[in-house]
């Protein structure tokens, strides 16, 4: 008796849980697409209420009963489940398939619903430094939230002062936060780095940090900036270079050694020996010019240029407007 009882409660638990497969929404939608409007509302509302759905037959079982009680001259409640799929994905900008009157039902709810979304995202930053950019895998990353929904966050930058923008689809990683990596061979050899990040809401409101014209920059030293590494690399290579002929000019002053006491006292000793003074002199001042420079070279690869403080754009806002008037702009 008692499990009887507690049937019906047991029986609408199992309902709600249980999810629906696509060859059951396949069927459904043929009903509704042959004109079963009446059989197609039920269905819907049915599964909206008890069961459990994902996203996508959430947006297609949505989109059906609405243009069912359409139909069935029944607006308002069309009205509703419309709005309830616009706030379900609010970045929707059109349904596959929908066309005519349902079409325009479809923007003119979207548009009410898209109308409490009041204002632009809120984009926070803190500019990257040169200690940012010089780690291994350097990354980007901002805040941005929004009455409603965030479309996407981009970053755009550029290694040269008046080269193009190169655009990165900055993730959504927890929250709030969205992050963008820069590929590290991106940043050889560069001397300044400029970059914006721009927000869209559903709206297409707009937020950014600077813009083209106004890039943050970033100036990188030390290791890309080149100077540096480059004359350390030609010191370390001479030096080599100088040591290794004067290990030749010393081999050489030895095979004139070998003549000279060979000679003796015979006319061309006195050639061998100034061959002999020769080669010592530029086998000593090749071994020591040869290893100073070797030295002062790997000191200039191995050792870091003295960094300076990051520069980083400074922007004024004009006269008579306001920074969300500057920062932000609809598209």
């Amino acid at each position: 008796m008692l499990l009887m009882n507690t049937l019906p409660f047991w029986w609408g638990f199992f309902l709600l849980a249980a999810p629906v497969e696509d060859a059951e929404l396949q069927v459904f939608v043929k009903q509704c697409e042959r004109g079963a409007y009446r059989t197609c509302a039920q269905t819907g509302l049915n599964w909206i209420q008890h069961h459990e759905l994902t996203k996508p037959q959430k947006r297609v079982v949505l989109t059906y009963l609405s243009r069912a009680y359409m139909f069935l001259g029944r607006k308002d409640v069309a009205r509703d489940a419309m709005k309830r799929l616009v706030e379900l994905e609010p970045c929707l900008r059109e349904i596959p398939g929908l066309r005519g009157q349902m079409r325009v039902f479809f923007h003119n709810v979207r548009s009410e619903v898209l109308k409490s979304d009041t204002g632009p995202p809120i984009l926070s930053h803190t500019p990257v430094t040169y200690e940012d950019l010089s780690k291994p895998k350097p990354i980007i990353e901002a805040k941005v939230t929004d009455e409603m929904k965030v479309m996407d966050v981009m970053l755009f930058y550029r290694t040269r002062p008046s080269g193009m923008y190169r655009q990165v689809t900055m993730k959504q990683e927890e929250g709030s936060r969205y992050v963008a990596s820069i590929p590290r061979k991106a940043l050889q050899g560069v001397k300044v780095f400029e970059y914006f990040i721009r927000a869209r809401d559903c709206a297409l409101r707009v937020a950014r940090t600077g813009g083209p014209p106004s890039p943050t920059k970033v100036v990188l030293e030390g290791k890309g900036s080149g100077g540096r590494q480059v004359l350390g690399s030609i010191f370390t290579s001479l030096g080599v270079v100088m040591v290794v002929g004067g290990g030749v000019s010393f081999y050489a002053s030895a095979i004139e050694f070998e003549k000279i006491r060979k000679l003796n006292d015979s006319p061309s000793v006195t050639t061998a020996r100034e061959r002999f003074t020769m080669y010592q002199i530029l086998g000593w001042s090749g071994t020591i010019l040869g290893a100073g420079a070797t030295v002062f070279g790997a000191y200039l690869l191995l050792t870091k240029e003295p960094k300076k403080k990051p520069v980083t754009s400074a922007f004024r806002l004009p006269p008579n407007r306001s920074a969300k008037e500057t920062f932000c702009s609809i598209q």
